[in-house]
């Protein structure tokens, strides 16, 4: 469902996504659905529909630069007349957009990704990061275990809402039938020690050993600073002949499309976009009980979900859904009603409930129904 914009519901986005297009637009791309957003940013993405772009003046030094683009944040907000501004990640677009909000008496939200709360607002200056969090009219998250954090965290912004991160169902057309998938196991991500891919290695060594699989297949889509470690786990276990390795993918469709499983290992996640493309694709999912993933992620319905994501657990799971195709392909065809549900339309509603809730006018709230209208949650400051 999409609404139309008033000059009235114009918004001021603050934030930059450098060097990743796909997440300007997956962020900011359902906004200009339901609102005239107007994006602010050091670094600009390429065209966004519906979407105007300004670039302020920079000096090539990065700190100068990020005082410039909040102080011009403050003018283009005053000067324009923006109903709202919205920012992603705290630091430093966050707080850029909350002084300018606050100048020009406007509501401003704030949209967590990355570490604004498994890293910053747990830090050891966690206390200013929770204190400027509850400054926000609205912060969304990712999902509902993150309100739950949030408020265990004493953060009491205005509101607190789930906001989408969206896919595009087009791009992942359903996977070929289960039996005819040559990759048994996949893994996709970055090569960081939050991701934990170390641990995908060790499930691959045990299936291999413990179940005679002497011709499992898989492959580790990714790149990052764990990859010599990767590597060197690969050789002690010494299963070099069961690992693909072929580095960063811009586009892993291929990969999910011929693949039995997804394992997912990380220790710490907001809601992985990967999880929800593997699903969306027809591939059963093998994940821990971290972050948002049991929003999309539903034990036995799904997914098959392993409590504390032990190494064992994540074996055991494996070794049977590999032998067991109605079983996975019953949890596979499941999965695939996140393309509904993780849509750029669902993303739009999120939007506009965010909106409406804050008082942006022209901006009507809507109840889809769906497990991505939980509601926003009200938290009272």
């Amino acid at each position: 469902m999409t609404g139309t914009s008033t000059q009235e519901s114009s918004v001021l986005v603050v934030a930059d996504f450098t060097g990743n297009q796909g997440k300007a637009e997956r962020h900011v791309g359902p906004l200009a659905r339901v609102a005239d957003p107007t994006m602010l940013c050091v670094n600009p993405p390429a065209a966004i529909d519906g979407v105007d772009i300004e670039t302020p003046p920079t000096v090539g030094v990065r700190p100068l630069d990020l005082l410039i683009l909040s102080l011009f944040a403050v003018v283009e907000c005053v000067r324009r007349d923006y109903a709202a501004v919205c920012s992603f990640s705290l630091f430093p677009y966050g707080c850029a957009a909350l002084v300018a909000g606050r100048v020009a008496s406007v509501p401003t939200h704030l949209g967590v990704i990355g570490g604004d709360i498994d890293v910053h607002a747990t830090g050891y200056y966690g206390p200013a990061v929770r204190w400027l969090m509850s400054r926000f009219a609205v912060v969304s998250v990712p999902g509902t275990a993150s309100c739950r954090k949030l408020d265990a965290l004493g953060v009491r912004p205005g509101r607190v809402a789930t906001l989408t991160n969206p896919i595009r169902p087009a791009a992942f057309p359903a996977a070929s039938p289960v039996s005819h998938r040559p990759i048994d196991l996949l893994w996709v991500g970055r090569f960081s020690r939050e991701k934990d891919p170390v641990q995908f290695v060790d499930v691959v060594a045990e299936i291999v050993a413990g179940a005679g699989r002497g011709d499992l297949r898989a492959v580790m889509v990714g790149d990052g600073t764990e990859r010599a470690a990767v590597e060197s786990r690969i050789r002690h276990h010494g299963v070099g002949d069961h690992v693909e390795l072929p580095g960063w993918v811009d586009d892993p469709t291929r990969y999910y499309r011929n693949a039995r499983l997804y394992v997912l290992t990380s220790d710490r996640e907001g809601l992985p976009l990967t999880l929800i493309e593997a699903m969306a694709t027809g591939v059963t999912p093998v994940v821990p009980d971290v972050g948002n993933v049991c929003d999309v992620a539903v034990d036995e319905q799904t997914a098959v979900v392993i409590p504390g994501g032990e190494t064992a657990g994540l074996v055991e799971a494996a070794k049977r859904l590999l032998t067991d195709d109605d079983r996975r392909t019953t949890l596979a065809e499941n999965a695939m009603s996140v393309r509904e549900t993780y849509s750029y339309e669902a993303a739009a509603d999120d939007w506009r409930r965010i909106l409406a809730a804050i008082g942006v006018p022209g901006i009507e709230a809507v109840d889809t129904g769906t497990a991505q209208s939980r509601a926003t949650n009200v938290l009272s400051e």
